[in-house]
């Protein structure tokens, strides 16, 4: 169960991050117009 946790985890994270980097660009984006 320990690497199911694990992948679990890094799955979330990495969702995080390119929802947060998505959602950076967009108000960059927007700020530039």
């Amino acid at each position: 169960m320990g690497t199911y946790v694990v992948l679990l985890v890094m799955v979330l994270l990495v969702g995080l991050a390119v929802l947060g980097a998505l959602y950076f660009l967009l108000s960059r984006g927007r700020i530039r117009r």
